[in-house]
């Protein structure tokens, strides 16, 4: 087994491939909106939230069960791989009879229904899917490859496919082989390159995985619930327009996620090898740059949320503004809840985890439902954004009763650097405006920010030398 990468190489390996993808990402968005209008990107993305529920049945929750087990027993990855594998052949089989049978409620319209089949080809990748195993190993620099060379297929098949508001079942083509294509190549290339077993397809290992893996099953679900469940509803009780607008937003929240997801594939392993006396010292250390972090980005957003839609959208798309403004409120939320939720999964307290998310899921599900019907998008938002305070504060108490640990202290601190920012960034639109603002503003929020940390003492060049510092070698 290859020696692990330091925590620095991950993060630049990640980094550049999380970059690339967003790039890809946010020109094939811009393209879909503006060639196939709200209810096109509407049907779209109502698609794309069914097909992320088969992916998370597919995968099972095993992606954290399996990073984390990789990390700490690097001599386990062969069996461990292999036991996965089988996992979700069986549980793909099972997710594709199901979709089979609810599709036609789910898009009663045939035309509907066969860009969402189109769509649900994406599902194939997943058994082949590795992440979890460079993960765990930490040499994220295939990860960082796929995924970089996912979102420049889909870019390259939308901008080649998709030429008129007709096309959808194209862009669907688009998502579904941007997939698959990828992950085929980076199974092929490791099988040859690494300690990858064969898929153990035993119906008695299959439940033994399954069952441990099955509380990381109920976070992944919530997680998944959390941004999805809402453009389901929306799609189910408020039809494709009004979903096309609340997607807009989505997209461009699930954009300012992309660097929490990078910090978090390196700090997981990383939090899962840490012992019980340094846990509280690594905790705050995550917590307070994911914090930073997510006031830097939503301070831009926030500020600037009406030319930040006319210039990716264009103004048919204006309706998203407010929805926007609660979605990035959301944004700190999520970033928020991640550092509790993280301890809580990497340090064994995954029935702690899954109490809380679920309590989490159905409040999110009830509001969706009472919301939704009265306002819409903005509704969605709004029941969007309290499940996220109600996940915070679960996770956050179940952390503190379970290790004794508390980190909600130091995450506040982050917030007065965000508002600075935020004041910075709104008094720039008296000067730029369009992508002028966009950019010198993200600038300007980044540098205010860090100054503001570093002034206040909330970070300091020696943490970040032991963040970055390059684990030992197992």
């Amino acid at each position: 087994m290859k020696s692990a990468r330091s925590p620095i190489r991950n993060f630049a390996s990640l980094s550049t491939g999380q970059a690339t993808s967003a790039v890809a990402a946010l020109v094939t968005n811009i393209w879909l909106a503006r060639t196939l209008g709200p209810e096109g990107l509407g049907l779209l993305g109502f698609g794309s939230a069914v097909v992320a529920y088969l992916i998370l049945f597919t995968a099972s929750g095993s992606d954290l069960w399996g990073a984390r087990l990789i990390a700490s027993k690097r001599y386990s990855a062969t069996v461990v791989t292999g036991r996965i594998f089988g996992l979700r052949i069986w549980a793909f089989c099972l997710v594709a009879v199901i979709f089979l049978i609810l599709a036609p409620l789910l898009a009663p319209d045939p035309d509907d229904r066969r860009v969402l089949l189109v769509q649900a080809g994406a599902v194939l990748a997943v058994p082949m899917a590795l992440d979890y195993f460079f993960q765990g190993i930490e040499r994220q620099t295939t990860t960082a490859v796929r995924q970089a060379g996912q979102a420049l297929l889909m870019m390259i098949l939308t901008v080649l496919l998709v030429q008129s508001a007709s096309d959808v079942v194209f862009a669907a083509v688009a998502q579904a082989a941007a997939a698959f294509g990828p992950a085929l190549i980076v199974l092929i290339v490791a099988m040859g390159r690494y300690p990858i077993g064969r898929p153990n397809l035993s119906p008695v290992s299959v439940v033994k995985t399954f069952r441990r893996v099955f509380p990381f099953t109920i976070s992944a679900f919530v997680n998944t619930l959390f941004v999805t469940i809402d453009i389901v509803m929306l799609g189910l009780l408020s039809g494709k327009t009004e979903t096309g607008f609340y997607v807009a937003g989505s997209r461009l929240m699930l954009f300012a996620l992309i660097p929490a997801g990078i910090i978090f594939s390196i700090a997981y392993p990383r939090l899962a090898a840490t012992g019980r006396q340094q846990r509280q010292i690594n905790l705050e250390r995550y917590a307070v740059i994911l914090g930073l972090i997510a006031v830097a980005g939503s301070a831009v957003a926030l500020a600037t949320t009406r030319v930040l839609i006319e210039t990716i959208y264009g103004e048919s798309f204006l309706p998203t503004v407010p929805i926007l403004g609660v979605q990035m409120l959301t944004v700190i939320l999520i970033h928020g809840r991640m550092v509790p939720g993280g301890g809580l999964s990497s340090w064994g307290y995954q029935k702690d985890h899954a109490r809380a998310t679920t309590i989490a899921a159905v409040s999110n599900v009830a509001l969706n439902a009472a919301l939704i019907p009265m306002y819409g998008g903005m509704g969605a938002a709004v029941a969007t954004l309290a499940s996220q305070i109600i996940l915070f504060v679960l996770f956050t108490y179940r952390l503190k009763i379970a290790s004794g640990i508390f980190v909600a202290a130091r995450q506040a601190l982050c917030l007065p650097c965000g508002m600075v920012a935020f004041a910075v960034v709104y008094g720039l639109k008296s000067v730029l405006g369009g992508a002028s603002l966009l950019i010198v503003g993200t600038v300007l929020s980044v540098i205010v920010v860090a100054l503001c940390a570093r002034l206040s003492g909330l970070i300091h060049w020696s943490d970040l030398q032991t963040t970055i510092r390059p684990p030992g070698v197992s």
